[in-house]
């Protein structure tokens, strides 16, 4: 059976970095989705590709090798092991993130506080 996921209605109560694990597709990908706000913390997934959909509002990767701007109706996908730091100023910014179901994040400098301030949902009851 179909269901709906309303995204704006799920994120709207919600502080921005909070992630919900709307679904999986094909038992082997996450689809995630986000609103976003702030610099994050530099990092990689050392094992697994990201991809990055903006559906409202700008974000910029930056990455060692420069900065890529994106806005709404942009899509990029962050090779594994490429270190990024996803940044955004409008608060209102809402991603969409795909990436695998057993991916590992590392953060630079091997702080666990790093993540400090992310909150991540699962709503798929097969992910559970």
């Amino acid at each position: 059976m179909l269901e709906k996921v309303d995204i704006n209605a799920l994120l709207r109560p919600h502080p921005p970095r909070t992630n919900f694990n709307i679904f999986q597709v094909d038992g082997s990908h996450n689809l995630r989705v986000a609103r976003i706000f702030g610099e994050y913390p530099w990092h990689s997934h050392p094992s697994h590709d990201e991809a990055w959909v903006v559906l409202k509002g700008s974000v910029t990767i930056q990455t060692e090798a420069g900065r890529l701007p994106l806005k709404a109706g942009d899509a990029v996908r962050i090779p594994a092991g490429l270190r990024h730091s996803p940044t955004t100023s409008e608060s209102d910014t809402t991603v969409l993130i795909v990436n695998s179901k057993d991916f590992q994040t590392r953060y630079l400098h091997g702080d666990s506080d790093e993540s400090a301030g992310y909150t991540e949902i699962d709503l798929d009851p097969g992910n559970r």
